[in-house]
C-alpha cells in the first residue's frame, strides 16, 4: 500500500534531531502525533472525512529541556502555521487579563488567513502547570479561580475542536472566530511539585553498581497530574503525554556544540564577522556545561554562561588583530568566577 504524502514519523524525528539533543521518547511521541495530524490535514484538503482523531499533546519537563523548541521544530517539519502562548497571561472571560480566545490571534497572524489557520495550524501553550486549581478547601469555597481552573475549563472547547475566538466587547479590536477542529494543540509545563508527594518520591536503584545519589524520578501519569490540580477533563483533551528528562552535563556539552544552531557555533560566527577565528577547547566546553548544570536551568543556563564567557572578547573583537584564538577551561572559570 502506498504511504501517504508527507513526512513519516522517522523523518520528523530526524528533523528534530538536527536541533534537539536527546529526549528520544518525547520526540517519538510528538512525531507520531504530528504524523497523524498530517494525515488528518491531507484528508481534509482532499475533501475526505478524516480517518484519524486529533491527538493533542502534553509535554512535561523541567525548564530548559526543549519543550518549546520541539514544538516549533514539529511545526517547521510539517510546514504549518505555528504560534506560542503563555497560559499565565489569560483569565476567564470578562475578568481583568487576556481572554483565552485571544490565543488564536497568534495562529491567525502566522497563517495569514482563516483557511490556513483552520487547516492544520499548531498552537503551543506553555506554563499550563500554572493553571492548577486551588487545592485548599478555603480557596475552593470562597474564591473563583479565574486564572487557573476557569482557564482550564475555557480551553476545553477550544482544544476539543469547536468554533472559538474572541469578541471585541466594545474594544477597538475586531471580533474573530476560528474552527479549531483541525488545529493541533501542544501544551507544556514543568509540574515540578507533582513529584513531591509521597507516592511520587524517586526510587533509588539497589544492588551491584548502584551509585549513591543516582535516584530517578518515577514516570509522570494522569493520576499524579490530577492530584497536582489539573482537571481530568482538561487532561482528557491531551491524550498524548510525553515526559522530557533534565539534561546531564554530557547532554549539555552536546547541546552546546552539535545542533545546527548550537551556541558555540553562534558565538564563533559572530566573532568571525570581525575576523576573529575562535574555537573552544573540549575542557572549556565541559566547564561551561558544568556551570549551566549547577544552575539547574537546563539548556537555558548555557546561554547565560556563554554570554559571560564571551562578553569581553565580543567587546574587543573589532579592535583585535585577526588571528586564531582558543577558549580554555581556565579562561572560562575566570570569566564565570568574576560574574
Amino acid at each position: 500500500m502506498r504511504r501517504r504524502e508527507g513526512r513519516t514519523p522517522r523523518e520528523i524525528v530526524a528533523h528534530m534531531d538536527r536541533f534537539v539533543i536527546g529526549q528520544t521518547a518525547a520526540k517519538r511521541a510528538l512525531a507520531v502525533a504530528a504524523y497523524r495530524h498530517q494525515c488528518r490535514i491531507a484528508d481534509v484538503q482532499s475533501g475526505k472525512k478524516p480517518t484519524t482523531k486529533k491527538s493533542n499533546v502534553l509535554l512535561v519537563g523541567p525548564t530548559g529541556t526543549g519543550k518549546t523548541l520541539l514544538a516549533a521544530r514539529i511545526a517547521e517539519s510539517l510546514d504549518v502555521p505555528f504560534t506560542v502562548a503563555d497560559a499565565t497571561e489569560y483569565t476567564a472571560a470578562g475578568y481583568y487579563g487576556r481572554d483565552v480566545g485571544e490565543i488564536l490571534k497568534g495562529l491567525l497572524a502566522a497563517a495569514g488567513n482563516t483557511q490556513n489557520a483552520e487547516t492544520g495550524g499548531i498552537v503551543f501553550i506553555d506554563e499550563v502547570d500554572k493553571l492548577a486549581r486551588a487545592r485548599s478547601a478555603a480557596n475552593d469555597a470562597a474564591t473563583l479561580d479565574i486564572g487557573g481552573e476557569q482557564v482550564q475549563r475555557a480551553l476545553l472547547t477550544m482544544m476539543e475542536g469547536r468554533r472559538a475566538g474572541a469578541e471585541s466587547f466594545g474594544r477597538n479590536e475586531p471580533t474573530f472566530f476560528l474552527d479549531t477542529t483541525n488545529v493541533l494543540f501542544i501544551c507544556a509545563g514543568a509540574f515540578s511539585d507533582a513529584y513531591d508527594d509521597e507516592e511520587a518520591q524517586p526510587k533509588r536503584p539497589v544492588g551491584f553498581g548502584a551509585a549513591a545519589g543516582s535516584a530517578r524520578r518515577r514516570r509522570m501519569d494522569v493520576k499524579r497530574l490530577v492530584r497536582y490540580g489539573m482537571l481530568p477533563e482538561f487532561l482528557g483533551r491531551l491524550p498524548v503525554l510525553a515526559e522530557l528528562e533534565p539534561p546531564g552535563v554530557a547532554d549539555l556539552e552536546r547541546i552546546l556544540t552539535e545542533p545546527e544552531d548550537a551556541l558555540a557555533k553562534e558565538f564563533a560566527a559572530q566573532l568571525a564577522a570581525d575576523g576573529i577565528d575562535v574555537r573552544m577547547a573540549p575542557d572549556a566546553v565541559r566547564t561551561v556545561a558544568e556551570a549551566a548544570f549547577e544552575r539547574g536551568l537546563g539548556a537555558r543556563g548555557l546561554r547565560a554562561a556563554m554570554e559571560r564567557v564571551f562578553e569581553e572578547l565580543l567587546f574587543d573583537a573589532p579592535d583585535l588583530p585577526p588571528k586564531p584564538r582558543t577558549i580554555t577551561a581556565a579562561y572560562v572559570r575566570k570569566r564565570l568566577a568574576d560574574a
